[in-house]
Protein backbone atom coordinates (compact mmCIF):
# COMPACT_ATOMS: atom_id res chain seq x y z
CA UNK A 1 0.00 0.00 0.00
CA UNK A 2 1.29 3.24 -1.15
CA UNK A 3 1.65 6.19 1.71
CA UNK A 4 3.24 9.42 2.53
CA UNK A 5 6.02 9.59 4.40
CA UNK A 6 8.01 12.46 6.28
CA UNK A 7 11.62 12.83 6.83
CA UNK A 8 13.05 14.77 9.88
CA UNK A 9 15.80 17.02 9.99
CA UNK A 10 18.16 14.46 10.47
CA UNK A 11 17.15 12.26 8.17
CA UNK A 12 16.95 14.98 5.65
CA UNK A 13 20.35 16.18 6.42
CA UNK A 14 21.89 12.64 5.77
CA UNK A 15 20.35 12.32 2.71
CA UNK A 16 21.24 15.42 1.35
CA UNK A 17 25.06 14.98 3.03
CA UNK A 18 25.23 11.44 1.20
CA UNK A 19 24.23 13.44 -2.52
CA UNK A 20 27.09 15.46 -1.84
CA UNK A 21 30.51 14.97 -4.01
CA UNK A 22 33.14 13.32 -1.92
CA UNK A 23 36.69 14.89 -2.30
CA UNK A 24 39.17 11.71 -2.49
CA UNK A 25 42.38 9.84 -3.69
CA UNK A 26 42.55 7.42 -6.28
CA UNK A 27 45.04 4.80 -4.55
CA UNK A 28 45.93 2.05 -6.53
CA UNK A 29 43.27 2.74 -9.44
CA UNK A 30 39.82 1.88 -6.91
CA UNK A 31 37.31 4.47 -6.60
CA UNK A 32 35.55 4.94 -3.51
CA UNK A 33 31.75 4.97 -3.83
CA UNK A 34 30.20 8.04 -6.09
CA UNK A 35 27.54 10.24 -4.32
CA UNK A 36 24.96 8.78 -6.51
CA UNK A 37 25.99 5.11 -5.11
CA UNK A 38 26.22 6.89 -1.18
CA UNK A 39 22.58 8.62 -1.56
CA UNK A 40 21.41 5.33 -2.84
CA UNK A 41 22.38 3.43 0.43
CA UNK A 42 21.44 6.69 2.17
CA UNK A 43 17.92 6.13 0.59
CA UNK A 44 17.95 2.50 1.37
CA UNK A 45 18.88 3.04 4.92
CA UNK A 46 15.77 5.42 5.23
CA UNK A 47 13.89 2.76 3.90
CA UNK A 48 14.66 0.33 6.96
CA UNK A 49 13.95 3.24 9.81
CA UNK A 50 10.78 4.29 8.14
CA UNK A 51 9.06 1.32 6.71
CA UNK A 52 8.74 1.20 2.86
CA UNK A 53 10.18 0.17 -0.10
CA UNK A 54 12.90 2.48 -1.36
CA UNK A 55 12.13 1.50 -5.23
CA UNK A 56 8.79 2.51 -5.17
CA UNK A 57 9.53 6.64 -3.58
CA UNK A 58 7.94 9.22 -5.31
CA UNK A 59 8.43 13.24 -4.70
CA UNK A 60 4.80 14.95 -3.75
CA UNK A 61 4.45 17.66 -5.89
CA UNK A 62 3.87 21.05 -4.10
CA UNK A 63 4.85 20.12 -0.94
CA UNK A 64 8.45 20.64 0.40
CA UNK A 65 11.35 17.59 -0.58
CA UNK A 66 11.04 16.30 3.31
CA UNK A 67 7.42 14.84 2.08
CA UNK A 68 6.96 11.46 -0.08
CA UNK A 69 5.23 9.00 -1.04
CA UNK A 70 6.07 5.21 -1.37
CA UNK A 71 5.24 1.65 -0.69
CA UNK A 72 4.77 0.61 2.89
CA UNK A 73 6.33 -2.51 4.33
CA UNK A 74 3.51 -4.16 6.34
CA UNK A 75 5.48 -6.55 8.18
CA UNK A 76 8.88 -5.72 9.80
CA UNK A 77 11.63 -6.23 7.21
CA UNK A 78 14.19 -8.38 7.62
CA UNK A 79 17.78 -7.10 7.50
CA UNK A 80 18.94 -7.72 4.07
CA UNK A 81 22.69 -9.07 4.11
CA UNK A 82 25.56 -7.23 2.42
CA UNK A 83 25.26 -8.77 -0.98
CA UNK A 84 21.67 -7.94 -0.74
CA UNK A 85 22.21 -3.98 0.63
CA UNK A 86 24.73 -3.95 -2.43
CA UNK A 87 22.67 -5.05 -4.86
CA UNK A 88 20.07 -2.35 -3.64
CA UNK A 89 22.76 0.49 -3.71
CA UNK A 90 23.43 -0.31 -7.02
CA UNK A 91 20.02 -0.55 -8.74
CA UNK A 92 18.14 2.64 -7.11
CA UNK A 93 18.53 5.56 -9.12
CA UNK A 94 18.22 9.01 -6.67
CA UNK A 95 15.80 10.06 -6.96
CA UNK A 96 13.76 7.25 -8.65
CA UNK A 97 12.66 7.64 -12.04
CA UNK A 98 9.77 5.14 -12.13
CA UNK A 99 6.61 6.57 -11.73
CA UNK A 100 7.95 10.07 -12.49
CA UNK A 101 6.77 12.18 -15.66
CA UNK A 102 8.83 12.23 -18.62
CA UNK A 103 9.95 15.26 -18.61
CA UNK A 104 11.21 14.86 -14.69
CA UNK A 105 13.26 12.02 -15.54
CA UNK A 106 14.92 13.53 -18.55
CA UNK A 107 15.51 16.57 -16.20
CA UNK A 108 17.28 14.23 -13.47
CA UNK A 109 19.68 12.29 -16.16
CA UNK A 110 20.19 16.00 -17.01
CA UNK A 111 21.59 16.56 -14.02
CA UNK A 112 23.56 13.60 -13.94
CA UNK A 113 25.22 14.68 -16.86
CA UNK A 114 25.87 18.07 -15.90
CA UNK A 115 27.90 16.18 -12.47
CA UNK A 116 30.03 14.28 -14.81
CA UNK A 117 30.98 17.06 -17.10
CA UNK A 118 31.92 19.43 -14.27
CA UNK A 119 33.94 16.56 -12.17
CA UNK A 120 35.72 15.41 -15.69
CA UNK A 121 36.67 19.13 -16.72
CA UNK A 122 38.72 18.54 -13.64
CA UNK A 123 40.23 15.27 -13.65
CA UNK A 124 43.34 15.10 -15.91
CA UNK A 125 45.58 11.80 -16.95
CA UNK A 126 48.79 11.43 -15.69
CA UNK A 127 49.89 7.73 -14.74
CA UNK A 128 48.22 4.35 -15.20
CA UNK A 129 45.62 4.92 -12.20
CA UNK A 130 44.23 8.24 -13.47
CA UNK A 131 43.96 6.42 -17.17
CA UNK A 132 41.56 3.65 -15.70
CA UNK A 133 40.05 6.21 -13.78
CA UNK A 134 39.56 7.96 -16.92
CA UNK A 135 38.13 4.62 -18.31
CA UNK A 136 35.66 4.18 -15.69
CA UNK A 137 34.62 7.31 -16.21
CA UNK A 138 33.55 7.13 -19.82
CA UNK A 139 32.04 3.37 -19.21
CA UNK A 140 29.46 5.84 -16.59
CA UNK A 141 29.32 8.45 -19.71
CA UNK A 142 28.77 5.59 -21.80
CA UNK A 143 25.73 4.29 -19.80
CA UNK A 144 24.19 7.68 -18.80
CA UNK A 145 24.06 8.30 -22.74
CA UNK A 146 22.39 5.19 -23.12
CA UNK A 147 19.75 6.67 -20.31
CA UNK A 148 19.17 9.43 -22.29
CA UNK A 149 18.85 7.64 -25.53
CA UNK A 150 16.21 5.23 -23.85
CA UNK A 151 14.21 8.03 -22.89
CA UNK A 152 13.84 10.78 -25.63
CA UNK A 153 14.73 8.40 -28.63
CA UNK A 154 10.83 7.45 -27.92
CA UNK A 155 9.81 11.30 -27.49
CA UNK A 156 12.05 12.24 -30.52
CA UNK A 157 10.09 9.50 -32.88
CA UNK A 158 6.69 10.04 -32.03
CA UNK A 159 7.69 13.54 -32.34
CA UNK A 160 9.45 13.11 -36.32
CA UNK A 161 6.54 10.55 -36.72
CA UNK A 162 3.94 13.53 -35.98
CA UNK A 163 5.94 15.78 -38.11
CA UNK A 164 6.57 13.48 -41.25
CA UNK A 165 2.79 12.27 -40.86
CA UNK A 166 1.60 15.97 -41.55
CA UNK A 167 4.00 17.23 -43.54
CA UNK A 168 3.06 14.78 -45.84
CA UNK A 169 -0.09 15.19 -45.86
CA UNK A 170 0.16 19.10 -46.22
CA UNK A 171 2.80 18.22 -49.16
CA UNK A 172 -0.44 15.94 -50.88
CA UNK A 173 -3.10 18.82 -50.36
CA UNK A 174 -0.51 21.32 -51.73
CA UNK A 175 0.08 19.29 -54.93
CA UNK A 176 -2.43 20.43 -57.21
CA UNK A 177 -2.03 24.21 -56.07
CA UNK A 178 1.86 23.27 -56.85
CA UNK A 179 0.66 21.76 -60.53
CA UNK A 180 -1.58 24.53 -60.90
CA UNK A 181 0.87 27.28 -59.67
CA UNK A 182 3.70 25.70 -62.35
CA UNK A 183 1.27 25.78 -64.94
CA UNK A 184 0.14 29.29 -65.26
CA UNK A 185 3.39 30.53 -64.37
CA UNK A 186 4.18 28.35 -67.85
CA UNK A 187 1.80 30.11 -69.79
CA UNK A 188 2.39 33.48 -68.20
CA UNK A 189 6.12 33.70 -69.47
CA UNK A 190 5.61 31.98 -72.43
CA UNK A 191 3.53 34.51 -72.92
CA UNK A 192 5.73 37.53 -72.43
CA UNK A 193 8.92 35.96 -73.97
CA UNK A 194 6.52 35.33 -77.07
CA UNK A 195 5.78 39.24 -76.74
CA UNK A 196 9.54 39.96 -76.57
CA UNK A 197 9.96 38.03 -79.40
CA UNK A 198 7.89 39.69 -81.71
CA UNK A 199 8.76 43.45 -80.20
CA UNK A 200 12.00 42.27 -81.17
CA UNK A 201 11.16 41.10 -85.06
CA UNK A 202 9.22 44.48 -85.32
CA UNK A 203 12.25 46.19 -84.31
CA UNK A 204 14.44 44.35 -86.46
CA UNK A 205 12.20 44.97 -89.41
CA UNK A 206 12.01 49.02 -88.87
CA UNK A 207 15.43 48.83 -88.83
CA UNK A 208 16.25 46.78 -91.98
CA UNK A 209 13.59 49.02 -93.53
CA UNK A 210 15.22 52.44 -92.76
CA UNK A 211 18.99 51.02 -93.72
CA UNK A 212 17.01 50.13 -97.18
CA UNK A 213 15.76 53.71 -97.63
CA UNK A 214 19.15 55.43 -96.84
CA UNK A 215 20.69 53.10 -99.42
CA UNK A 216 18.13 54.21 -101.68
CA UNK A 217 18.88 57.53 -101.16
CA UNK A 218 23.02 56.71 -101.48
CA UNK A 219 22.29 55.22 -104.84
CA UNK A 220 19.79 58.11 -106.12
CA UNK A 221 22.84 60.30 -104.96
CA UNK A 222 25.10 58.46 -107.12
CA UNK A 223 23.35 58.26 -110.29
CA UNK A 224 22.40 62.13 -109.72
CA UNK A 225 18.47 61.90 -109.07
CA UNK A 226 19.21 64.51 -106.19
CA UNK A 227 15.31 65.01 -105.46
CA UNK A 228 14.52 61.27 -105.45
CA UNK A 229 17.43 61.21 -102.74
CA UNK A 230 16.61 63.80 -100.22
CA UNK A 231 12.90 62.36 -100.16
CA UNK A 232 14.43 58.86 -99.40
CA UNK A 233 16.90 60.49 -96.35
CA UNK A 234 14.36 62.37 -95.69
CA UNK A 235 11.58 59.14 -95.12
CA UNK A 236 15.14 57.46 -93.61
CA UNK A 237 15.22 60.42 -90.93
CA UNK A 238 11.54 59.58 -90.07
CA UNK A 239 11.73 55.78 -89.64
CA UNK A 240 15.19 55.90 -87.51
CA UNK A 241 13.10 58.54 -85.03
CA UNK A 242 9.48 56.90 -85.00
CA UNK A 243 8.56 55.37 -81.81
CA UNK A 244 9.53 52.15 -81.15
CA UNK A 245 6.79 48.95 -81.86
CA UNK A 246 4.60 49.07 -78.84
CA UNK A 247 4.43 45.39 -78.03
CA UNK A 248 3.88 43.89 -74.38
CA UNK A 249 2.87 41.87 -71.92
CA UNK A 250 0.34 43.60 -70.13
CA UNK A 251 0.45 45.52 -67.18
CA UNK A 252 -1.48 43.56 -64.29
CA UNK A 253 -1.74 44.36 -60.09
CA UNK A 254 -0.30 41.40 -58.00
CA UNK A 255 1.94 40.08 -60.56
CA UNK A 256 5.26 41.14 -62.29
CA UNK A 257 7.95 39.20 -64.56
CA UNK A 258 11.38 39.09 -63.26
CA UNK A 259 14.99 37.95 -65.23
CA UNK A 260 17.47 35.72 -64.02
CA UNK A 261 20.39 33.80 -65.62
CA UNK A 262 19.97 30.17 -65.44
CA UNK A 263 23.18 27.96 -66.36
CA UNK A 264 23.72 24.53 -67.59
CA UNK A 265 27.45 22.36 -67.56
CA UNK A 266 28.41 21.35 -71.22
CA UNK A 267 31.82 20.20 -70.56
CA UNK A 268 32.81 19.45 -66.99
CA UNK A 269 36.50 19.23 -67.95
CA UNK A 270 35.91 23.14 -68.97
CA UNK A 271 35.36 24.52 -65.79
CA UNK A 272 37.90 26.51 -64.35
CA UNK A 273 39.50 25.29 -60.72
CA UNK A 274 37.76 28.29 -58.83
CA UNK A 275 34.16 26.56 -59.44
CA UNK A 276 34.64 23.04 -58.24
CA UNK A 277 34.99 21.83 -54.71
CA UNK A 278 36.94 18.81 -52.86
CA UNK A 279 35.71 15.89 -52.97
CA UNK A 280 36.05 15.61 -48.95
CA UNK A 281 33.99 12.30 -48.44
CA UNK A 282 36.33 10.29 -50.88
CA UNK A 283 39.44 11.63 -49.02
CA UNK A 284 38.03 11.00 -46.00
CA UNK A 285 37.08 6.80 -47.06
CA UNK A 286 41.16 6.79 -47.68
CA UNK A 287 41.79 7.94 -44.47
CA UNK A 288 39.43 5.33 -42.81
CA UNK A 289 40.27 2.80 -44.99
CA UNK A 290 43.48 2.64 -44.56
CA UNK A 291 45.02 0.56 -41.80
CA UNK A 292 47.46 2.29 -38.77
CA UNK A 293 50.14 0.62 -39.76
CA UNK A 294 49.93 1.40 -43.07
CA UNK A 295 50.19 5.10 -44.82
CA UNK A 296 47.60 6.09 -47.15
CA UNK A 297 47.57 6.98 -50.57
CA UNK A 298 49.45 10.58 -51.22
CA UNK A 299 46.92 13.20 -52.42
CA UNK A 300 49.18 16.13 -53.53
CA UNK A 301 47.80 18.89 -51.29
CA UNK A 302 46.47 17.10 -49.03
CA UNK A 303 47.80 15.79 -45.45
CA UNK A 304 47.18 12.75 -43.54
CA UNK A 305 47.92 12.54 -39.71
CA UNK A 306 47.47 9.42 -37.61
CA UNK A 307 45.50 10.58 -34.61
CA UNK A 308 44.96 8.74 -31.27
CA UNK A 309 41.18 8.02 -30.32
CA UNK A 310 39.74 6.23 -27.43
CA UNK A 311 36.74 3.26 -27.78
CA UNK A 312 35.14 2.25 -25.03
CA UNK A 313 32.94 -0.78 -24.55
Amino acid sequence: MRKEFEMDDNQFKRLMDACKPVPYLVIGGVEPRSPQENANAAWAALGKELGFKPLTVKMIEGKETKFFTAEAIEEKPTKETPAEEAKSSETFLVPSTDGAKPADKVSLVAQEADKMRDGSLKFFVKDDATYQTATNGLKKIKGVRKMIKDLLDPMVKTAYDAYKKISDRRKEVESPLDEAERHLKNQMAKYIDEKERERWEAERKAREEADAKMREAEKASDEGRHTEADIALQEAAQMESAPKPAIAAPTVVGAHSTKRWIYEILDPDQVPREFLIVDEKKISAIARGTKNTETPKAIPGVKFELKTGIAVR
